[in-house]
């Protein structure tokens, strides 16, 4: 996927094209977080908070692996809906 032709940002510097995909992609994790902690049960989201505030990027990883079924896609599915919310907005922003 060319998320510059997608989100139609072809016009836009390469600063501001960084910066907006920099956003996307914080936007995209926080959406994929909070659908994989929700269905988490308490344990787990226990453990979840664990990993993530001891920044352990290779524990993280390793725990999605194991409890989250169908992580990928969950994960292209985030990524097609913000994909398609973000490409409406900036039609609606020129």
């Amino acid at each position: 996927m060319d998320l510059i032709k997608e989100l139609g940002l072809e016009d836009f510097s390469e600063e501001e094209k960084n910066e907006i995909l920099v956003q996307f992609t914080d936007s995209l994790l926080k959406r994929l977080m909070a659908r994989v902690y929700a269905n988490l049960n308490a344990a787990d989201q226990k453990e979840f908070r664990r990993l993530s505030d001891s920044k352990d990027q290779a524990g993280v990883e390793k725990f999605f692996s194991e409890k989250v079924p169908g992580l990928d896609r969950i994960r292209d599915e985030e990524l097609k809906n913000l994909t398609e919310e973000a490409s409406e907005f900036m039609k609606t922003a020129k």
